[in-house]
């Protein structure tokens, strides 16, 4: 059987054709990953790993369009539910930090909120 590697080509161009089309419909936001941590930092907010971008998007418009107290509503309750994955994600990620990152979020928890801002700033 003989493959013909211009009819390949033809094929392959056809089907970049038609995922850029779909792509192209869905409309997203032409965003930099440096421009949205920018954006959420300037709110007082880091952007988990794991979050969805789709929510990523939808806060990001929120911001833009001036819509901050929303946006802080959504991202209060996302980080409740999932305070939990982002704090083990932390030490997964840093595990010379595990206890000071243990520390801070149970102070936070505690609601010692003027140990949790000394615990941050002397480790950041």
């Amino acid at each position: 059987m003989e493959i013909n590697a211009s009819n390949l080509f033809q094929q392959l161009a056809e089907q970049s054709q038609k995922i850029l089309s779909v792509i192209g419909k869905l409309n997203l936001p032409n965003y930099t990953f440096e421009e949205t941590d920018r954006i959420f930092s300037k709110y007082g907010w880091y952007i988990p790993r794991f979050i969805e971008v789709r929510i990523v998007f939808n806060l990001q418009r929120l911001f833009e369009e001036g819509k901050s107290e929303e946006a802080n509503k959504i991202l209060i309750k996302y980080f409740k539910q999932n305070l939990k994955e982002i704090q083990e994600d932390l030490i997964m990620l840093h595990p010379d930090r595990a206890n000071i990152i243990r520390e801070a979020f149970l102070a936070h928890k505690k609601k010692a909120l003027l140990l949790f801002n000394y615990i941050i700033l002397v480790t950041s």
